[in-house]
């Protein structure tokens, strides 16, 4: 993937975008669409572009638990999956109190 692609990057002239700013950004872009309008359209939409800032966030994990900027750390899918499975059990955990019936 990432090979075949040359390793692109956003930014030049030496200076990296991580993907995990953008990501950030359009978690915080999902909040604010949240927190601004009600309606199930915008909530339909703001899980979107939350769940993809999410996605483009943590995909970074391997670079930021490192000492040395590994992108490549071999243990991070593993720490992605369990992460994910806390947070789903998180979610079923709570699910019965927004429970509207």
């Amino acid at each position: 993937g990432l090979y075949a692609t040359g390793y692109p990057q956003l930014g030049g002239g030496g200076i990296h975008i991580a993907h995990m700013l953008w990501g950030g950004l359009l978690m915080f872009v999902s909040q604010v669409l949240i927190m601004s309008f009600i309606g199930r359209r915008i909530r339909r939409l703001a899980s979107i572009v939350g769940g993809i800032g999410f996605g483009a966030f943590i995909d970074e994990l391997g670079k930021f638990v490192t000492s040395d900027n590994d992108y490549f750390f071999k243990p991070t899918p593993t720490i992605l999956y369990v992460m994910f499975c806390l947070f789903f059990l998180f979610l079923k955990m709570v699910e019965p109190l927004f429970d509207s019936s």
